[in-house]
């Protein structure tokens, strides 16, 4: 899912830590895809990857909260937004039709641009180096 490159770390190392969760789930999701795994493990597997991202944009908004960041109400509607796809995606999840592998794709994307738009904020406003 991320680019295995460039850090996603923004200094705070509850958040960089829950990145790296997520990313590790990302790829197994992104495995179960390529892999052609059964429609049942790869909806578990992207199960637990939602319930990671909740959680994990419940503690962003705890911690950066701490920071008085401008724009953070566009962050909490960027992540509810995503919450809704992320849920939508796993209800079209199916047997019969495909498309859905794509779309858990492209949603994984999604997730890495949030963090490098919207997170990366949090780093700047705190003046930590990249």
């Amino acid at each position: 899912m991320f680019d295995p490159g460039k850090s996603l770390n923004i200094g705070i190392p509850e958040i960089d830590e829950a990145h790296e969760k997520l990313d590790r789930l990302a790829k197994k999701v992104e495995r179960s895809i390529i892999a052609n795994v059964s429609v049942a493990e790869t909806r578990k597997h992207f199960l637990t990857f939602i319930s990671a991202t909740e959680t994990h944009f419940e503690n962003e908004k705890r911690v950066f909260s701490q920071y008085g960041l401008p724009g953070m109400n566009a962050h909490r509607a960027e992540h509810k937004s995503i919450i809704q796809l992320l849920t939508e995606a796993e209800s079209s999840i199916s047997e019969t039709n495909d498309a859905w592998r794509k779309t858990l794709m492209d949603l994984m994307d999604i997730l890495t641009r949030h963090i490098v738009t919207f997170d990366f904020e949090v780093k700047t406003h705190r003046g930590v180096k990249h």
